[in-house]
């Protein structure tokens, strides 16, 4: 996201991008955290196969609020996995951890 924010600050007649992100091959998959640094129960199995994730957000709300319109965006795909409860401060955190390149 933060690549497409900046692709698309080098052009003047934009002012806002569309985002879209499918998953597949989520069917009996669980939720867990790679690196361990997350506590994940084995019981988030995802019943799913696919997800489509969409939105459309401006540049300002790009800039400005990041974390919060990647969280709009990543609920649905959380919510396959047994309604796991996204919260923003995760959001916020894996972001942080992104742009300091410790992911």
């Amino acid at each position: 996201m933060y690549f497409a924010l900046r692709y698309a600050e080098q052009f003047e007649d934009v002012e806002a991008i569309a985002i879209r992100v499918r998953f597949t091959g989520l069917n009996e998959r669980r939720l867990t955290s790679i690196t361990g640094q997350r506590m994940m129960m084995d019981y988030r199995i995802s019943r799913t196969d696919e997800v489509l994730l969409e939105t459309t957000a401006s540049l300002v709300q790009l800039r400005d609020n990041m974390v919060e319109v990647i969280h709009s965006l990543l609920i649905p795909l959380y919510e396959v996995f047994n309604f796991f409860p996204l919260s923003q401060a995760l959001v916020e955190e894996e972001l942080e951890r992104m742009k300091q390149g410790r992911f």
